[in-house]
């Protein structure tokens, strides 16, 4: 016989982390693109498309920005370089990964916020 008490709670606390989850991301936090098993500590792949790459955008942050202004590559969790401009890093991404997906980035402490207005359902 279950518990009805222990499932709400099971689902208070599912939601809870969801909450936190979606709030990080609304952060920018680069935690809240990969979902971690609370139990084991360990990390599935990330769900979104360069989910993988802006984890390592975000963690890597610190460190790129000393390059503030100018743009990284990545594919995966590796960083492929840091070009002045858009074009050269993304001549330098199809150079290093090929056609496949990588992340073209400008490296800047804030990211910008770009509001869209209402769309009628």
């Amino acid at each position: 016989m279950t518990n009805p008490k222990a499932s709400g709670a099971d689902r208070m606390a599912r939601k809870r982390t969801f909450l936190e989850r979606l709030t990080s991301l609304l952060r920018g936090e680069g935690a809240a693109v990969r979902d971690s098993n609370e139990e084991t500590g360990v990390s599935s792949s990330p769900e979104t498309p360069l989910g993988l790459e802006w984890a390592t955008y975000q963690a890597s942050k610190r460190e790129l920005l000393r390059y503030e202004g100018q743009w990284v590559v990545i594919h995966g969790d590796q960083i492929l370089g840091i070009r002045p401009s858009y074009e050269e890093a993304l001549q330098l991404g199809y150079e290093r990964a090929g056609y496949v997906d990588f992340l073209a980035h400008q490296i800047l402490a804030s990211e910008p916020v770009h509001l869209l207005p209402p769309q009628p359902i």
